[in-house]
């Protein structure tokens, strides 16, 4: 059982999702994504896998600053899949402090 009160573990995570969350087609391959960190507020994105079934990527943004800047971060993270993913119509992210 995944514990979201404690600090992000991509493993754990990984396994929450093949065993519990998405179909059996789900693919983990993690892939960095070249992002612009100039002045941004997600300093790391990997694509983490995909569901085919489900025309899904997988992905993780790592972030800085500890407030909670939700329409920043989704106006970044929307930008970089726009940039990198164009084979996928949706799209899972999770998104960590990078001081956890």
């Amino acid at each position: 059982m995944m514990d979201i009160t404690a600090g992000y573990d991509r493993e754990e995570f990984i396994d929450f999702l093949r065993d519990r969350f998405l179909p059996d087609d789900f693919e983990t391959a993690a892939t960095d994504v070249n992002i612009d960190k100039k002045n941004a507020l997600i300093t790391i994105a990997t694509r983490l896998g995909v569901c085919a079934s489900m025309d899904l990527s997988v992905y993780e943004f790592r972030r800085t600053y500890t407030r909670n800047p939700r329409v920043i971060l989704s106006r970044e993270a929307f930008s970089i899949l726009e940039r990198y993913d164009k084979t996928a119509s949706d799209a899972l992210a999770v998104f960590y402090n990078e001081d956890r």
